[in-house]
């Protein structure tokens, strides 16, 4: 696969890889920002601050968001994860233009409104009580705790409920200008898009954006050690994990290849027919998945 990569004179950088044989394309903007970047007092303004993306701009209201880009009959969602913040959409090769300009309004014209704002509270409430209910991300809330205690990356990426209820629209805005900083993102499109037009559109809609990098996150310090929930579940969920290697390194492809062949192969296959329901009935399932950063990936076993 062949890349092309520019930088505008902001630091944005676009990166693109045309497919002329398709009819759609792929795109979206990755901010080096997530919830590994938050202070102590921040824990889960990043989730917030990418839920509230898409309640109302200067330009748009939150509908007027959601059916323009149904119109087009596209795609328009976004993740926050420990490292980035992503905003994306998937649509067809003409309607370009009208999923750039959305993703420029809402990343850098945000209104968070006080109703909008109390209504994404109380979705994210509902989403951290949904989550402390479920055994699977439980567990490994419990093992990112363990790996890394009392750090950024230790903490779960939705915050707390003490934590999210405490956010003001400025505090939003003042992360906001902190974090999503040209030098900082990257504009990327795959499918049916020149990089000359992708280009020439990003300078028209994101050439306003603050130059400069945001602050880098502080390191994170491997530790590990056994956790065990006090709560009763009807089924045990068991989680064994340990350092890796980086990202960054290239031998983390490897463990990539070796991971797929362990948690997709006959290993694992053989492993849940041994234990599983039809012969001992000890395991209900099992996954062997690795989880990549800069210090160092986190190979985790769960079943």
């Amino acid at each position: 696969m062949t890349t092309t990569q520019s930088r505008l004179s902001n630091g944005l950088r676009v990166v693109s890889h045309e497919m002329p044989h398709l009819g759609t394309v792929a795109l979206g903007v990755w901010v080096a920002s997530g919830a590994r970047h938050e202070a102590a007092s921040e824990h889960g303004i990043s989730h917030l601050l990418e839920h509230m993306a898409f309640k109302g701009t200067s330009r748009r209201s939150a509908r007027d968001i959601a059916e323009e880009i149904e119109q087009v009959g596209a795609d328009l969602n976004a993740a926050t994860s420990l490292d980035t913040t992503c905003y994306y959409a998937r649509v067809l090769k003409d309607d370009v233009g009208v999923a750039l300009d959305i993703l420029a309004d809402i990343i850098q014209n945000p209104l968070y409104s006080e109703d909008e704002l109390e209504r994404e509270r109380e979705v994210i409430l509902q989403e951290i009580a949904s989550t402390r209910d479920s055994p699977d991300d439980t567990v490994y809330d419990m093992f990112q705790e363990a790996a890394f205690p009392d750090q950024p990356l230790g903490r779960p990426i939705l915050g707390t409920p003490e934590s999210v209820t405490s956010f003001s629209a400025d505090d939003l805005r003042v992360f906001l200008r902190s974090r999503y900083r040209a030098g900082s993102m990257v504009l990327s499109a795959a499918g049916n898009i020149s990089h000359e037009t992708l280009v020439k559109a990003a300078e028209k809609l994101f050439g306003g954006l603050p130059s400069g990098e945001s602050p880098k996150a502080v390191p994170a310090i491997y530790v590990g050690g056994p956790r065990v929930s006090s709560r009763s579940f009807e089924q045990a969920h068991v989680v064994l994990g340990y350092r890796g290697l980086s990202y960054s390194d290239p031998a983390f492809y490897t463990t990539q290849v070796y991971s797929g062949l362990l948690g997709a192969g006959l290993v694992l296959l053989d492993l849940f027919v041994g234990l599983g329901p039809r012969r001992y009935g000890l395991a209900l399932g099992a996954c062997i998945d690795r989880t990549g950063i800069p210090e160092g990936a986190c190979g985790r076993h769960s079943s």
